[in-house]
């Protein structure tokens, strides 16, 4: 019971043991001829505060308490209770047989009997104790559903909870499943590479690649390019503006507009100024809107003309870039000084789960490059091309945005608010696009409708969601040269946690793995007590790292 208790994190769980019951109210048991073996339910319920000598106390009470009906049979058992009569009680048993080898010897120390002793069940997994001079243990299981590996680690930690029970005043809490040499190995498995990145902010990474490439193309719209250079210059000119109104480092600037290249200038200026942006999806409804206006507060909001009358929150300011245009021209197109470090915020995000009073998720500069620079998942380099299709409230657009740009790539823009397929495919066809992102309720909706338009990217990241095994299936026979990436990570570990280049042939049954923590990240699954698991055992998971947000906006309580 405390077993799997600490390895499923259950606090009541119910298994399988036989009774030797010859010693039961049966009459005349002793003198029939026969196995007097029954195997019975137990249900545990574990209290992880409680000491191991309590534990083995309260659970030896209760098996002998079990006496009067231990000859019950276990279908008379299964129909009083609630289990439908096609679900087992228990799904795994233990067992323990006590030998006295005097028993069985002869006057010389030899063993009389030589007999040997196998059975079948169909319960997917059993462990049996042998005591006698030296305890045995012996597991069987269903190769189906458990393989080898973690059958062996099963034993392991078994055994190692078998010796800690030696210790009566340890706490059910302080029990590990795992020795020291075992808890390395996953802490290393946990971590992911740390490689060196070179600057501490996501606009200096920027200003770095186009300094290195002026001419190169940055951004891509209705057939339109924007060069490094050209995206630096008008972003500075834009960043001097608003240094001029007054922001300074720590403040909060809105960016209300469409889908163009004007987005990406505003998210770069304000980041030049030492402020983070509030990313507002025009198509949002104005309540979601003036919701997070009023929860970020922003000094500013960057807007047009044409969605001016959508920013309604009170005692905020909107600034109409269309307006501007000739007064920009004024300012200087150099780079700023540098006002912030890694750990400043560069934008607040608010999930599109949110439920009740909005939750700000902060992001700061260095989670943005700990996702984009030396990705250990991802191949990004000046010939990237990645479509930027979520809005810009979603954090996939995290990844879309800047992981082209921070490597000397091309971001392409794509034109419509609502994608369509045949759009789509001609943005792709048409922009060379090599590298997509896309959810995977869109990408199972290609794959079984328009696989095609997909050949010519060669890494497809898809996620949000578990994806479906037989889609990835299906698009690894007709997309033979996309490499096909899974990857997963809530908005508070900034974008991507994990992530898992999935192989050829990936099995079209097995769910699709969420892989290992990308660069600068940790990841690993841990008990109610905080404690490391073993393989296969049931836990929550837990990521850090580099990614994590610096906090949910105005609710310190949230974020402790």
């Amino acid at each position: 019971g405390m077993f799997l208790h600490l390895s499923t994190g259950q606090d009541t769980v119910m298994f399988g043991a036989p009774r030797a019951c010859r010693k039961s109210n049966i009459p005349g048991a002793e003198s029939i001829v026969g196995l007097f073996v029954n195997t019975v339910p137990v249900i545990v319920k574990v209290d992880s505060g409680e000491t191991v000598e309590a534990y083995t106390k309260r659970i030896k009470e209760n098996w002998i308490q079990l006496r009067d009906h231990e000859n019950t049979p276990l279908s008379v058992i299964q129909r009083a209770s609630n289990f439908p009569n096609n679900k087992p009680l228990f799904e795994s048993l233990i067992g323990y047989e006590k030998y006295q080898i005097n028993q069985l010897a002869g006057k010389n120390g030899r063993s009389r009997y030589r007999f040997s002793l196998t059975g079948h069940t169909d319960i997917p997994f059993s462990i049996q104790l042998k005591g006698g001079d030296r305890i045995q243990l012996e597991v069987a299981y269903d190769n189906r559903r458990f393989s080898g590996n973690s059958v062996g680690q099963v034993q392991k930690s078994f055994i190692l909870l078998l010796e800690q029970l030696t210790t009566p005043k340890k706490r059910v809490s302080e029990i590990e499943l795992l020795d020291k040499q075992d808890r390395t190995r996953i802490r290393k498995l946990g971590t992911g590479p740390r490689p060196k990145i070179p600057t501490a902010t996501v606009h200096r990474a920027f200003e770095r690649r186009a300094s290195e490439s002026p001419k190169a193309t940055a951004l891509r719209f209705n057939g339109q390019s924007t060069s490094y250079r050209s995206l630096n210059q008008q972003s500075n000119r834009l960043a001097r503006y608003l240094k001029a109104k007054g922001v300074t480092p720590g403040d909060c600037i809105g960016i209300l507009l469409e889908r163009s290249e004007k987005p990406f200038i505003a998210q770069l200026a304000i980041l030049k100024a030492g402020a983070y942006f509030l990313p507002l999806d025009p198509e949002y409804p104005e309540d979601r809107l003036k919701g997070m206006i009023e929860n970020a507060a922003p000094k500013y909001i960057l807007t047009e003309t044409d969605l001016r009358a959508k920013v309604t929150a009170k005692n905020v300011t909107a600034i109409d870039l269309q307006s501007l245009q000739k007064r920009l021209q004024t300012f200087s197109t150099r780079n700023l000084a540098a006002d912030v470090d890694s750990d400043a915020p560069a934008y607040i995000m608010y999930p599109s789960g949110s439920t009740g009073e909005p939750k700000g998720v902060v992001v700061p500069h260095r989670a943005i490059l700990r996702l984009v620079c030396k990705p250990n998942y991802v191949k990004l380099s000046t010939k990237t091309r990645c479509l930027q299709m979520a809005t810009v409230s979603f954090d996939a657009s995290t990844f879309e945005i800047w992981a082209p740009l921070l490597n000397g790539g091309s971001c392409v823009i794509y034109p419509e608010r609502i994608p369509s397929i045949h759009t789509l495919g001609a943005i792709l066809k048409k922009e060379n696009v090599n590298t997509l992102w896309l959810t995977a309720s869109l990408f199972n909706f290609i794959v079984d409708n328009a696989s095609e338009i997909l050949v010519g990217v060669k890494q497809l990241l898809a996620g949000g969601e578990a994806l479906s095994p037989s889609h990835v299936r299906k698009a690894q026979r007709e997309l033979p040269n996309t490499r096909l990436i899974n990857g997963y990570g809530p908005t508070e570990n900034t974008t991507f946690s994990c992530c898992y280049p999935i192989p050829k042939r990936q099995s079209a049954k097995l769910p699709v793995p969420i892989g290992p923590p990308i660069s600068h990240s940790t990841c690993y699954v841990l008990n109610k007590q905080m404690k490391l698991l073993p393989p296969g055992c049931s836990g929550e998971l837990y990521v850090g790292g580099e990614g994590v947000a610096l906090g949910y906006l105005n609710n310190q309580e949230l974020t402790q």
